[in-house]
Formats: C-alpha cells, sequence, structure tokens
C-alpha cells in the first residue's frame, strides 16, 4: 500500500490553530483534526495503525506532563511511516 496520506490535527480553539490547520490543507491537501488539548492523543492513537499515512502535521498544541511520555512513544512509532512536523 502506498503512503500517501496527509493528516493536520490542529488546536480548535484559537486563531492561530485554525489558521496553521487552513495553510497546511491550502499547501498540502489531506485530512484536517480539528481537537482541543485533551484530544491530541486520541487523534494520535487513531493514526498507529493507519498504513496509508504518510506526513502528520501537529499545530498550535502542547504537552502536559501528563501525556508527555506517551506523546513521544507514539512519535516514535509514528516516525517510522510518516514525516512528522510540529508547528507550533
Amino acid at each position: 500500500m502506498a503512503r500517501t496520506k496527509v493528516v493536520c490535527i490542529s488546536h480548535k480553539e484559537d486563531a492561530d490553530g485554525i489558521g496553521a490547520a487552513s495553510l497546511i490543507r491550502q499547501a498540502f491537501g489531506g485530512d484536517t483534526k480539528l481537537v482541543d488539548y485533551p484530544g491530541l492523543m486520541t487523534e494520535l492513537e487513531q493514526l498507529r495503525n493507519d498504513e496509508s499515512i504518510k506526513t502528520v502535521y501537529i499545530c498550535d498544541l502542547g504537552l502536559s506532563k501528563t501525556n508527555q511520555d506517551q506523546f513521544v512513544e507514539l512519535l516514535k512509532e509514528l516516525r517510522k511511516k510518516a514525516c512528522l512536523s510540529d508547528i507550533h
């Protein structure tokens, strides 16, 4: 299966996140997932086993001490199959 899917996960609560997601979509196409901070890990978990993922953009979303280790582990898995970029 070819890796062709582009996904942008961005903050839904302010203009920074919405604007960044709009720019990513305009430049690269793909799917946009607008979430608040607690929703970041859920969206990343859903991408974990998606074999069509090519690129993941994470925009305007930060971490907390409670999820930073889980975040790093998920990114270790995702980077094996996708290009990751954090825009913040």
